[in-house]
């Protein structure tokens, strides 16, 4: 028996053997863990239980703009004049919105209630509202009133769907300072394109934020009176006065004062300045004169 565990071909087998089982093992070994990759790899990701800090996390409306105050506005009515409107937007996620009919009796309501954003962070849904418009985007300063559906509002009408953000508390404008103390010459009157001069001279119109007057050239003579803000983009021009120099043409300046006498609101649209009566058709168009 020794002789045989000393002959090398059965030392030669007994190794093998042994290297057989070590391989078999190593493969059994290697079978098992490809099998528990395959199986991890298949089940479902485990969902975050932080879903909301993940989305509060993202950058969005919500949480990048300064969005809490007060935003105004004359919105269209399609039986009044136009809806004065004051949305208030709280930090707590509360609202406070008043409306005014404007050319109606008992025109003025108030409504209170919550808010919430949707998933994208950047339009806000307000509860409570039943009649009148729910769905508002949220974008720098401006807040844009939506459809029923979620949409935007096109058209010719789609910019008076915009709240623009005060600072002024109720009863008082924030006005816009590209409004004032910037020289608007006249382009266009109760539809009609006009000349760039008029007897020479050039028809414009320059609002003073220092005393509140309201002053330029109607193509013949100097103009001057007095203009008072309201909210809703509401204008009025009073006391209007004019030097009594005779011009061959004098059409231009006696429409223009008219409109500024009749005019209750403006539009503003970049370097365009409207005068408007109620919701009728601009009474006078102008363009800001850009300094050099």
């Amino acid at each position: 028996m020794v002789a045989l565990r000393q002959n090398p071909l059965f030392i030669f087998r007994i190794e093998i053997a042994q290297n057989t089982n070590i391989m078999k093992t190593a493969i059994t070994t290697f079978n098992f863990a490809f099998l528990f990759l395959v199986i991890s790899a298949c089940q479902p990701p485990t969902k975050s239980d932080n879903t909301e800090d993940i989305a509060a996390s993202t950058h969005n409306n919500a949480n990048a703009l300064d969005w809490s105050g007060s935003y105004i506005g004359t919105l269209p009515c399609a039986d009044c004049a136009g809806i004065e409107t004051r949305l208030t937007l709280h930090e707590d996620l509360s609202y406070l919105i008043q409306t005014t009919y404007l050319g109606k009796e008992d025109n003025a309501f108030e409504q209170e209630g919550s808010f919430s954003w949707n998933a994208d962070g950047n339009t806000i849904t307000l509860s409570k509202m039943v009649d009148g418009p729910r769905q508002y985007f949220v974008g720098e300063n401006t807040l844009t009133q939506l459809d029923q559906e979620g949409n935007r509002i096109t058209g010719d009408l789609a910019q008076k769907y915009v709240l623009i953000k005060t600072t002024a508390s109720k009863g008082e404008v924030s006005l816009d300072r590209s409004i004032t103390d910037t020289r608007w010459k006249l382009v266009e009157l109760m539809g009609q394109q006009v000349d760039i001069t008029v007897n020479n001279k050039e028809p414009f119109i320059m609002l003073s934020s220092a005393d509140k007057r309201v002053q330029g050239n109607g193509g013949c003579n100097t103009i001057a009176g007095i203009y008072t803000f309201k909210e809703g983009n509401r204008v009025t021009f009073s006391q209007m006065i004019s030097t009594r120099m005779a011009c061959p043409n004098m059409e231009i300046e006696s429409q223009l004062l008219n409109a500024l006498e009749t005019a209750d609101n403006y539009s503003l649209n970049g370097n365009q300045l409207t005068l408007n009566k109620a919701r009728m058709a601009p009474l006078a168009r102008f363009e800001a004169v850009l300094s050099e």
